[in-house]
């Protein structure tokens, strides 16, 4: 059956996966569940796949590997939710999403916005500003901003990432035609 809404849908059930990932172990029989998932919206192929011997439903296609290839950059952002452009086009303000900029996951040549999604707003104006001093080239304010925002979360990988860019650029500036986009060469 078509869901209309399938987009939103699956952003609900992917922060009730987070949220009952956070519950388990926490009684202290067993070690805490992270969860990465990586959500992408597109054109797929959705079926039984294989043969009368082995038979086994699943989904293919660019945008199946496009959605892997984000959840693999939760590792490198410290998230464990990442979604496309595309999936926050879709659902508009219905949640929260702090953006990463545009990213090149391994094996793709055209980048993407990245997002992390949230349950709450905490700290996303310092982010935003953070952020958007990065795109604007302004590495002082930049470094400035990521640093209060890695204090204030100092559990938070992905700020560590982007403040040690922005020192980096602050030492030897990108080139004039810097796109902005984050490279990565691993899933």
């Amino acid at each position: 059956m078509a869901d209309a809404d399938h987009v939103a849908n699956a952003c609900r059930a992917a922060l009730a996966c987070r949220a009952a990932s956070r519950i388990l172990g926490v009684d202290g029989n067993g070690p805490r569940l992270r969860t990465r998932i990586g959500l992408h919206t597109g054109m797929a192929m959705v079926g039984n796949v294989g043969s009368n011997d082995r038979m086994q439903y699943t989904a293919m296609g660019a945008m199946v590997n496009l959605a892997s290839r984000v959840e693999g950059l939760n590792k490198a952002f410290g998230t464990e939710l990442l979604v496309t452009q595309a999936v926050v086009d879709a659902v508009g303000a219905q949640f929260v999403f702090r953006p990463f900029g545009p990213v090149l996951v391994a094996g793709a040549t055209v980048p993407l916005a990245v997002f992390e999604m949230r349950e709450d707003s905490g700290g996303l104006a310092l982010w935003m500003q953070a952020h958007n001093a990065w795109l604007a080239r302004d590495w002082p304010r930049a470094e400035e901003a990521f640093s209060r925002y890695a204090q204030q979360h100092p559990h938070d990988l992905a700020a560590p990432l982007f403040l040690a860019t922005v020192r980096s650029f602050g030492m030897d500036s990108p080139p004039p035609d810097w796109d902005g986009v984050l490279r990565f060469t691993s899933k």
